[in-house]
């Protein structure tokens, strides 16, 4: 990068060194994102596990009968289709879609 700050650029030593040691430290940032996107994830997972019931395949039904009063409200999780995540929105049942990714501890 420095080279071709000084010759394709016509940049100074100190203005290429600069430009290019910052692009590579940069660089170097990048690369850790998603490493850092997955710790954050997991994270994401282990307070999910930790403060909300499991339900299964049973998500949709068991968010339609919280929003209906049917049954007590808590938080819940578990697996549901796109279809069936569009057709709770639709309905003003708000959910959110989280990446499940490996635990942290394996």
């Amino acid at each position: 990068g420095f080279f071709v700050g000084v010759l394709q650029h016509g940049l100074s030593a100190s203005e290429a060194a600069k430009t290019y040691t910052l692009l590579t430290i940069g660089d170097g940032l990048v690369a850790q994102v998603p490493a850092l996107m997955l710790a954050v994830l997991q994270r994401i997972r282990a307070e999910v596990e930790k403060n909300c019931d499991y339900v299964g395949n049973d998500f949709a039904e068991e968010a339609r009968r919280m929003h209906r009063g049917e049954i007590e409200q808590r938080p819940i999780y578990g697996e549901a289709s796109d279809d069936q995540a569009e057709s709770l929105a639709d309905d003003g049942i708000d959910v959110s879609r989280i990446p499940w990714v490996p635990r942290a501890d394996g």
